[in-house]
């Protein structure tokens, strides 16, 4: 019988990285990590002016869509297994009623190039399906950000479609790519 729970009881574990569900608290120890306006150069949201500014964004994320939406939204905050350095955030939305989610994650520089964020990714597609709910998982992307585009290929993700000028931000218009995987068949 699949987990009617979304988000996992205990913190999901790789090699390297323990993967946690969000909480409030943990803006102090986040927010040195996605201060770092690198982290917003291909998205819409800004760095965080505070670890206050954050721990009010991460309170909003918590109390979910609401009840009309057919979303449920889940945070969890990824930390080094071995030094416990906090290094980024994964989320995930779940469409309740369509049997699909889509996943964005953040990850501080200092740890980009590392394999963390596909290791931390590749974790949370492994539960999100595991639970048996899921048909597929998507990412959207915008088309200059070259190193999350090889990152969710590497996890099997394929291109589905590019929408031109998907979203105006940061004075102009970004494409976006839509990359999808589908629920692994069973043996």
């Amino acid at each position: 019988m699949p987990d009617e729970s979304p988000a996992p009881s205990t913190p999901l574990e790789t090699a390297r990285v323990v993967i946690e569900s969000l909480r409030i608290e943990l803006a102090t120890r986040l927010y040195p990590v996605l201060k770092d306006p690198r982290i917003y150069t291909f998205i819409s949201d800004e760095p965080p002016s505070s670890a206050k500014s954050l721990a009010t964004l991460f309170a909003r994320y918590l109390e979910g869509p609401g009840p009309s939406s057919n979303a449920v939204f889940l945070n969890w905050a990824v930390r080094l297994k071995k030094r416990g350095d906090y290094v980024g955030t994964l989320q995930a939305t779940i469409d309740t009623g369509s049997r699909r989610a889509s996943v964005a994650y953040l990850l501080g520089p200092d740890y980009w190039g590392q394999g963390l964020a596909s290791e931390a990714l590749g974790a949370l597609l492994s539960h999100l399906f595991a639970r048996g709910t899921l048909d597929s998982v998507e990412a959207r992307i915008d088309t200059r950000n070259d190193r999350s585009v090889r990152l969710v290929r590497r996890l099997g993700f394929e291109l589905v479609r590019v929408d031109r000028k998907a979203e105006f931000f940061k004075g102009s218009w970004g494409d976006e790519y839509l990359f999808r995987i589908r629920r692994p068949s069973p043996l």
